[in-house]
C-alpha cells in the first residue's frame, strides 16, 4: 500500500526528532546545531524548516515527544501491591532499562535546565516534564511512610525531590565517566544506600507527614 502524505509527513518527523534527541542528549541544547541535525537527518533544509523552523521549537517537540516515550517505559513502576521499598528497586530497575535501551532518553536532563535557564517564562511548562517523575517517587514514598518501612521524620516530598536530585547526578557521572556503561550498578549502590537512609528504625507515632 502506497504511503499517504501524512505518513511521509509523520516518518520525516519521526527522523527529525530522533536525530535532533540524539543530538540533544550528546551535546546539550547550546552545543546542538541546527545544520548538524539537518545533516544527520539527511534531508533538505527546505523539507527540515517545514517542520520546525527554529532550534528551541524543535527542542521543545523533542521534550514532548521523550516524555511520552519515558512515560510508556515506565508507566507500571510504583503500581502493584508490592511493599514501598520493594517497589522503589523495581522502579529504578525500570528506569535504568529505559535509560540503557534508549540512549535518547538522556536528551530531557540536559535539554530542561538549559532552556529554563534560556526561557523563564517556560518554566513551569518545561519542570512539568521532571515534575511527572518525581509524583511517582513519593507516591511510594508516602506508602512506605504508611505501612511504617519508610522513616516520616521528612516528608514524603522531600525525600522523592532528594532521591530525583541523586539518580540526575550518578547519570551525569555514569555518562561521563563511562558513556553509561555502569549505570545498573552506579544505581544498584545509590538505592543501597538510600534504602539504608531511608528505612524506618522503628515503628513511628504520631507522624507528621509533608
Amino acid at each position: 500500500m502506497a504511503r499517504t502524505q501524512a505518513d511521509r509527513t509523520a516518518v520525516t518527523r519521526r527522523q527529525i526528532l530522533d536525530c535532533a534527541a540524539e543530538a540533544f542528549a550528546r551535546d546539550g541544547y547550546a552545543g546542538t546545531s541546527l545544520n548538524e541535525v539537518i545533516a544527520r537527518s539527511e534531508l533538505t533544509k527546505g523539507a527540515f524548516y517545514f517542520h520546525f523552523p527554529a532550534k528551541e521549537e524543535l527542542a521543545l517537540a523533542v521534550i514532548d515527544d521523550l516524555r511520552d516515550q519515558w512515560t510508556s517505559a515506565v508507566s507500571h513502576a510504583g503500581d502493584g501491591d508490592a511493599p514501598a521499598l520493594e517497589q522503589a528497586q523495581r522502579m529504578a530497575a525500570l528506569v535504568v532499562e529505559a535509560y540503557s535501551r534508549n540512549r535518547r532518553l538522556r536528551a530531557i536532563g540536559r535539554l530542561v535546565p538549559e532552556l529554563v535557564v534560556a526561557r523563564p517564562d517556560l518554566a513551569a511548562q518545561l519542570q512539568a516534564t521532571l515534575f511527572l517523575w518525581i509524583d511517582r517517587i513519593e507516591a511510594v514514598v508516602r506508602r512506605g511512610q504508611q505501612e511504617d518501612t519508610i522513616r516520616d521524620d521528612l516528608g514524603a516530598r522531600q525525600i522523592a525531590e532528594t532521591i530525583f536530585g541523586a539518580f540526575n547526578g550518578v547519570e551525569e557521572y555514569s555518562e561521563l565517566v563511562t558513556r553509561g556503561e555502569d549505570l545498573a550498578r552506579r544505581v544498584d549502590t545509590l538505592m543501597r544506600l538510600l534504602g539504608t537512609g531511608m528505612t524506618a528504625t522503628q515503628p513511628s507515632e504520631g507522624r507528621a507527614h509533608k
